[in-house]
């Protein structure tokens, strides 16, 4: 990462997880939640699953660190360091909150109306990342990455710009579903999008490189 302030903080709130379980891992019941189906039901499961989960903030705060380092590209970071860090920081505030949505429903079962929340904090997440993508220089981690994005700078370029676009759209619309339809339709609406997203910008990326 660029800015060794942002560098520390993701390693903080990578950790900070798993020192709250610490603390209240004698408190939770012996099974907690793991997860929501979008028709209501919860499966449960052992807390010690729980070290596992929590343990995804270090480890990603690690590879987020580590992947620029190996990078063959990895000159490239300096020129989107700082939107770098930004997308780390944000993955790992989003893995908090649903860190926290688990808590809170293991000692109180359905406060949180967890299919509407996650469609939310997803789609502020697409809306962040779509924002981030059209500032992502070529490197083999992050991105759109086709053969022909990275065969080539001005289709890299051109697609990180309609994938962005198209994130964030996905992204607002997921949020407007969330607060008007129900979890099962939201969810639908959202993969629909992100597979025409996918498809769009897989489809555009090979056009722009035969155009060249």
């Amino acid at each position: 990462m660029k800015n060794k302030v942002v560098r520390i903080w993701t390693y903080v709130l990578g950790i900070l997880p798993l020192i709250v379980l610490g603390c209240l891992y004698t408190r939770l019941p012996e099974q907690v939640p793991m997860n929501w189906g979008f028709n209501g039901t919860v499966t449960y499961g052992n807390k010690v699953q729980l070290w596992i989960v929590f343990s995804l903030g270090i480890i990603m705060a690690v590879m987020f660190d580590v992947l620029p380092k190996i990078d063959p590209k990895r000159a490239n970071y300096k020129r989107f360091g700082k939107y770098y860090d930004l997308f780390a920081l944000t993955m790992i505030i989003f893995l908090m909150i649903m860190q926290g949505v688990v808590l809170v429903e293991s000692f109180k079962p359905n406060t949180v109306q967890v299919g509407q929340l996650v469609a939310i904090v997803v789609g502020v997440l697409f809306m962040i990342t779509g924002n981030i993508m059209p500032k992502i220089k070529t490197n083999f981690y992050m991105g759109i990455r086709t053969p022909w994005t990275l065969s080539n700078t001005d289709v890299w370029n051109k697609t990180h710009r309609l994938g962005g676009r198209l994130m964030f759209l996905v992204g607002a619309l997921t949020i407007i579903c969330s607060v008007f339809l129900n979890s099962s339709v939201t969810f639908i609406i959202m993969m629909v999008g992100v597979v025409c997203m996918a498809t769009i910008t897989l489809v555009m990326s090979y056009i722009w490189y035969r155009r060249l």
